[in-house]
Order: structure tokens, then C-alpha cells, then sequence
């Protein structure tokens, strides 16, 4: 079965080089990934939800593999959420989020309010914008010399 993505990134984040980090990063490529990556580490991708976990039911005991949805299949909708997309109210947007967190995996659900809430490298000590950046050099905007680089 193929990882999720918080397992992925978990592993990104507990490799013990940088090399093998942006290995990680080569071998397990694909357009989910790159956009979950750029909605962490791209200081123009700026959330319009509220922070915290929205009043939602996330059911906590079902089994992996078995929600409606993965991050791998949603993660193209992830642009919608962006402030500077305003093809749609905010408070559609909101409703919209907990409906895709509701067809999420439970750690899926939580580890997209991680995303939004700017918590991602707190939870995922060492994984870093650097290495996103030399693992897929297109992904990012190139760091400002004194500019806000991560998140």
C-alpha cells in the first residue's frame, strides 16, 4: 500500500542526511505531492480559513485506506483555499475544507490543519524548505536575501 502522506513526510523528516531527505523527496515524486509541498513552503500560498480544526466529523476509527478521499486525490483542490483565489466566498471555502476533512483519512484530516495552521515543521523537525528547494528546484519561489524564507 502506498505511504500516506503524513508517513511520508514523517520519514522525509526522521532520514538522518540531507542527502537522503531530498532522495526521499526524488524517489516519491508526483503532482499531490509538489502541490502539498508548495502550500507549506511557498510564502506567496497564504490560507483563507481560520485557524484551528473546524467543527467537523472526522471518524477516528475507521480503518486506513478506507476514507472517501486521500491527499493524493485532493491535494488539486488545495488552490481553492488560497486567499488570492476569490472565485468563491470565504465562508463556501470553509464549508468546503470540512467537507474535504471529512472525506479524509482521520491523519490526513489532521495533517492538513498542520498545513494550514503553519505548523508543519514544527511537527516535521528537519524537513526544510532548502531541501525541498534542491530536491525539486522549480517548486519554489526563490528565497528573498532577507525575506521571510519558511514558515
Amino acid at each position: 500500500m502506498k505511504k500516506t502522506m503524513p508517513e511520508l513526510c514523517a520519514e522525509i523528516a526522521a532520514a538522518k542526511t540531507k542527502q537522503e531527505k531530498i532522495d526521499l523527496l526524488r524517489k516519491n515524486d508526483n503532482p499531490a505531492f509538489r502541490s502539498v509541498l508548495k502550500a507549506v513552503f511557498d510564502p506567496t500560498f497564504e490560507w483563507d480559513l481560520p485557524e484551528g480544526t473546524p467543527p467537523c466529523k472526522i471518524d477516528r476509527d475507521i480503518p486506513l485506506g478506507y476514507a472517501d478521499a486521500t491527499m493524493y486525490s485532493s491535494a488539486r483542490t488545495l488552490y481553492l483555499y488560497e486567499k488570492k483565489y476569490t472565485n468563491i466566498p470565504k465562508a463556501k471555502k470553509e464549508m468546503l475544507f470540512i467537507g474535504l476533512l471529512e472525506s479524509l483519512h482521520w491523519t490526513e484530516a489532521d495533517f492538513l490543519v498542520i498545513i494550514k495552521d503553519g505548523n508543519f515543521t514544527k511537527t516535521f523537525k528537519g524537513f526544510t524548505p532548502g531541501i525541498v528547494r534542491e530536491a525539486y528546484p522549480d517548486l519554489l519561489p526563490t528565497p528573498k536575501s532577507a525575506g521571510k524564507v519558511s514558515q
